[in-house]
């Protein structure tokens, strides 16, 4: 510690933002939760070949971590990126690495099931339709990438038409 004067008003928003926080978790935790599930079941309506990481009891509600067969989760990552969805492909405390998630490697889940992983994280700001554009998107996306992965030599072949 520094000698000096504590930042009194820093501290008491501290105390405020902590207090506002813990009045509204589990109105938030509702809200992510009804959006997850949202996401989760357009995407079980729309999409084939698809998985669902995680025990589906024991989870925070605001991240689905879903698995999509015969895609590369790079290359939909980068292509959802382009169309303005923001997810990632790893945990969230291994941001940036190329090594799969460790977390689901943990869970047990297979190598090729792991790469053709992404995370979708949700916040209290999220609303249905901005799941529902992303459902649209991800749909069209999927489609279009659908193929066949060859992960040990990291390629994929593009099946369909840009």
């Amino acid at each position: 510690r520094r000698p000096g004067t504590e930042a009194v008003p820093m501290i008491v928003a501290l105390g405020a933002a902590c207090e506002l926080a813990r009045e509204r978790i589990g109105d938030r935790g509702l809200h992510t939760g009804e959006l997850r599930d949202r996401l989760e079941s357009g995407i079980r309506n729309r999409i084939p070949n698809v998985g669902f990481n995680g025990d589906p009891a024991k989870r925070v509600p605001h991240i689905a971590n879903i698995s999509f067969g015969d895609v590369h989760g790079e290359g939909l990552l980068i292509s959802l990126d382009l169309k303005g969805v923001a997810v990632a492909t790893g945990a969230a405390c291994s941001s940036g690495s190329v090594e799969p998630s460790h977390v689901l490697v943990a869970l047990g889940i297979d190598r090729e099931r792991i790469h053709g992983s992404l995370r979708f994280s949700l916040s209290e700001s999220n609303t249905e339709a901005e799941i529902d554009d992303v459902l649209d998107i991800l749909t069209e996306v999927i489609e279009r990438l659908r193929v066949d992965v060859d992960l040990d030599a990291g390629t994929q072949a593009v099946s369909g038409s840009d």
